[in-house]
């Protein structure tokens, strides 16, 4: 479970609940200057050097947004988790069946927007990525006619 969301959030540069994972403050390293001895004459020059902070993984995110396979992949995942949440709260009467669609339609319609917004809308082979989202939403138009 931490495997796929840490190479979401690396290879992807987005979290689980959709937001965009580089735009955590404390993840880019911070540069401080310091005052170094140059040479015996006392004289100072600025030297510049980083800072971890908070010990996390500095590494630049979203190497490959261009991944329609990843997408998908992360579109599936999303849609797994709520429906497992979902079907736990259901059990324990904490959501009504109506509730719990609409919940788990939203959060699925989320991870598509993200999907498109992040990386997915403008690349070659995006038709699945569509043609699935589409789907999707048709399948709402079924349900709602029957």
């Amino acid at each position: 479970e931490a495997k796929i969301k840490s190479i979401f959030k690396f290879i992807l540069s987005v979290n689980m609940d959709g937001t965009n994972a580089a735009a955590k403050t404390n993840s880019i390293p911070q540069v401080e200057k310091t005052k170094v001895k140059k040479d015996d004459n006392n004289e100072e020059e600025d030297e510049e050097d980083e800072n971890e902070g908070s010990g996390e993984n500095d590494l630049k995110c979203g190497m490959c947004t261009s991944c329609i396979d990843l997408w998908l992949l992360y579109i599936h995942k999303v849609a797994r988790d709520v429906h497992r949440e979902v079907k736990a709260q259901l059990q324990v009467n904490a959501l009504t069946k109506t509730e719990a669609s609409v919940k788990v339609r939203e959060t699925i319609v989320r991870a598509y927007e993200t999907a498109l917004t992040q990386g997915g809308a403008f690349v070659v082979n995006n038709h699945t990525l569509w043609k699935q989202y589409l789907e999707y939403v048709q399948s709402w138009t079924n349900a709602v006619s029957t």
